[in-house]
């Protein structure tokens, strides 16, 4: 959500069911290009290859 677009479109959702609880995150707004989803979990990582340290973003996530 951080360098999402104003109009960008996050949906949480919080279901129980047999005394667990499923959290689910979908970005509705803006996506991943498809040529990046196989390093999504790789650390450092960037999509967007423009970001700097002044803009933020290192790949990872705390």
């Amino acid at each position: 959500m951080k360098y999402a677009p104003p109009e960008a479109v996050v949906k949480i959702t919080v279901r129980e069911g047999q005394g667990n609880w499923r959290f689910s995150i979908e970005n509705i707004g803006t996506h991943i290009p498809e040529e990046a989803i196989p390093k999504l979990f790789e650390a450092f990582c960037r999509v967007d290859t423009s970001r700097s340290c002044q803009t933020g973003g290192n790949g990872l996530l705390f």
